[in-house]
């Protein structure tokens, strides 16, 4: 069986592609940068970070507190790389170190996760290695290709509470899962790449990769939020209504096939959830 049916049967049982196909983007990205990483534990931010050229290589392991990423203890190379990381993200972008009592709120987050989520916390402990909040945003949260690994708070996140807070992070968590998906597969045919439709959850138009990771974010969200007891049903039907956005001519095969996966799973469960309503 192919790594992509096997995905493909993990979306429809529900469960997470992360221990199935990080390891060998991992193994990928070390062989790219040419470096010997002795450390099995060495965080997969810093490993792209150097694969990308974000990052010189040999950079060294960056501070952090648990998941807490520490600026006030990096040295000035590993500010500067993260300054212009944070500004490949957004031009006016400052990267801080979350204040005790913004980590408290994440802690909390992440309890929240732990209490009705299991499988997917244990996936946030052993993927996602960093916390970063990043100042002069709008956004709540963010993920970048070029940091695998690392969630980005904005300032906005204190409009949350510990709950929707979950939400924010399992919703980083699904883009960082759908860039290990381009591990496997383009997603996007070349000549659709910049393909512009109106995106149902931001309501802009947006490629069609946009409009993927929107799809992918809404069905991890949906999924929690059912496990959670979360109100799940406008993020459901914006499901529903993005994958109508999409255009025969511009997915590949298999991202036809796993958006087929992702609204299959979606409307058992809202079939089975229906029985015992």
């Amino acid at each position: 069986m192919s790594l992509k049916d096997k995905t493909l049967i993990l979306i429809e049982k529900g469960d997470w592609i992360f221990d199935l196909i990080g390891p060998l983007f991992k193994g990928g990205l070390t062989a790219r940068i040419g470096n010997e990483i002795c450390n099995p534990q060495f965080p997969m931010m810093e490993i792209t970070l150097q694969s990308y050229g974000v990052a010189s290589h040999g950079l060294t392991a960056l501070p952090r507190s648990g998941r807490f990423l520490n600026m006030e203890e990096a040295a000035p190379d590993q500010r500067n790389t993260l300054l212009r990381l944070s500004k490949s993200i957004f031009t006016q972008a400052a990267p801080v170190s979350l204040s005790p009592w913004r980590k408290e709120q994440v802690r909390n987050a992440e309890s929240f996760i732990e209490q009705y989520a299991k499988q997917t916390r244990q996936h946030l402990e052993k993927w996602i290695s960093s916390y970063l909040l990043i100042e002069n945003v709008s956004f709540r949260s963010a993920s970048s290709p070029h940091a695998f690994g690392c969630i980005f708070f904005g300032e906005n996140m204190d409009r949350l509470d510990c709950k929707h807070l979950a939400v924010s992070i399992v919703h980083e968590m699904a883009h960082q899962e759908l860039f290990l998906f381009n591990v496997l597969d383009r997603l996007v045919k070349e000549n659709a790449d910049f393909s512009l439709v109106h995106a149902p959850f931001q309501g802009i138009v947006r490629p069609p990769i946009g409009r993927l990771h929107s799809l992918y974010a809404l069905f991890r969200m949906v999924e929690f939020e059912k496990q959670s007891g979360l109100p799940h049903e406008r993020h459901q039907q914006l499901i529903f209504d993005t994958i109508d956005s999409f255009q025969n001519c511009e997915l590949t095969d298999f991202a036809s096939k796993l958006i087929h996966t992702i609204k299959a799973r979606t409307e058992a469960e809202q079939s089975y959830r229906g029985l015992y309503a």
